[in-house]
């Protein structure tokens, strides 16, 4: 899920354990989803200038500082064991420095203008005394920013940070429709090559979330727009998948992450799970919207919970919060957090 202002945000363990480590700023895309609420606390980072951009909010679970952050959350409910398919899960790798009190699991953060700058992202983590475990950003196929580039790469290994890719599939200027079953059938394998090629030379960990929430009603890679089906979107991500694998990508975790289940979704998360053998890790976006339309103010446990109690049944990935966010209209936003 996407919201129009970010300042920051953050990916952490929820449980404090350990998670697999896993170009110039781009301006505002035009926007086809709801707005969400804002993230959620009197938090972490020293102010920041929010930007339009299509990205999304989310906590941090850290010690709090007066100022307030907007922010993308990541938090692991379970590290999983075992080796990952391939591409492969990344291995923890760098030493990080532990923040002074409180949460003390790996995070990350996206930032408005990372990979362009990391004025804001060195702010943040001087505000915690700490480095970022992950750096976020989100990449659309189409329009002007869908090439492949280093800088947000390097620039989160130069932090010590290990990259998260959002990788959506469609074309936000409007010159390009894709479709599930065109990528499925190899129309767009060049441009997937160069990316696969890319991320397989820069060798180190990354997370790629393709084509995130893909049970909802508001990107073109979902079922009901453009013809897609979930057998299609399945179809999608295994070729996706394979062409990553013949690159011999095997340092990119394939992160399969779903809007939390919800009346009136496009489709069921089983039907839309491509499969062990295809997935690293499986990440949940979720918001609590408090009294907005027919939304209610929920806790944490009552938004995410009947998602990961459906999991079980799918898969036994290691499981991530993706994105989170909490309006402060209705209730404590804070205290929600903590």
């Amino acid at each position: 899920m996407l919201v129009p202002l970010v300042a920051s945000g953050v990916l952490a363990r929820a449980d404090g354990g350990p998670l697999p480590e896993a170009g110039p700023s781009v301006p505002a895309a035009p926007a086809s989803h709801p707005p969400r609420p804002s993230s959620l606390l009197p938090a972490v980072a020293a102010p920041l200038t929010a930007t339009p951009r299509a990205t999304t909010a989310g906590a941090v679970a850290a010690p709090m500082a007066p100022q307030e952050v907007r922010a993308t959350v990541a938090a692991s409910r379970s590290a999983g064991a075992g080796s990952a398919p391939r591409p492969g899960r990344p291995s923890s790798r760098a030493t990080r420095a532990a923040a002074p009190s409180g949460y003390q699991g790996r995070w990350g953060v996206v930032e408005a203008d990372f990979p362009g700058s990391v004025s804001s992202l060195d702010g943040l983590e001087a505000s915690l005394g700490r480095r970022a475990d992950y750096v976020m950003w989100y990449v659309h196929w189409g329009g002007p920013y869908g090439a492949f580039d280093r800088t947000g790469l390097d620039k989160a290994e130069a932090n010590g940070s290990t990259p998260v890719i959002t990788w959506m599939s469609d074309d936000p200027w409007g010159s390009t429709v894709y479709t599930d079953a065109a990528i499925a059938a190899g129309t767009y394998d060049g441009y997937i090559r160069s990316w696969a090629a890319g991320l397989a030379a820069y060798g180190r960990p990354v997370l790629l979330r393709f084509d995130h929430e893909m049970n909802c009603t508001w990107y073109d890679w979902v079922p009901g727009v453009h013809g897609n089906t979930p057998a299609g979107f399945v179809a999608a991500w295994r070729h996706v998948y394979a062409v990553f694998a013949a690159a011999g990508a095997t340092n990119v975790t394939f992160v399969w992450s779903p809007n939390i289940d919800f009346h009136g979704a496009s489709a069921s998360l089983p039907s839309l799970y491509p499969g062990d053998p295809y997935v690293g890790m499986v990440g949940v976006d979720g918001y609590n919207w408090g009294p907005s339309g027919y939304h209610t103010w929920q806790t944490a446990a009552q938004v995410f919970g009947p998602t990961l109690a459906e999991l079980p049944a799918i898969t036994s990935k290691p499981q991530l919060i993706a994105e989170v966010g909490s309006t402060s209209v209705g209730g404590d936003k804070a205290a929600w957090i903590t």
